[in-house]
């Protein structure tokens, strides 16, 4: 089994007054890929070129595991956020995991 996600809980806490009072949501993020995979190099001095990896396998795995996470919880909503329109191949291949999971 490989690690492919962190897991943040955020709640709002009762004692502390905010904003959102009755925040608790949980964030998935893959991050062993994208602009984590640690591809970069110089182009010319002072010029750096990232490049974002990305592979089906692991946009799959994301989206499921988050929906997994919010059906053991009960939770009744499942907000999913990608760059699509921006990185159309990459983003766009997490887009299409999500709707296959």
């Amino acid at each position: 089994m490989n690690l492919i996600s962190s897991i943040y809980h955020v709640k709002s806490l009762p004692s502390i007054k905010c904003k959102f009072n009755d925040l608790d949501i949980v964030i998935v993020r893959e991050n062993t890929e994208g602009e984590y995979s640690g591809i970069e190099h110089e182009v010319t001095k002072g010029v750096y070129e990232s490049i974002k990896l990305s592979t089906y396998d692991a946009c799959y795995n994301t989206a499921n595991f988050a929906i997994k996470i919010a059906q053991y919880s009960g939770r009744n909503k499942l907000t999913i956020v990608h760059k699509a329109n921006i990185m159309k191949k990459a983003d766009g291949q997490f887009k299409t995991a999500t709707e296959d999971a």
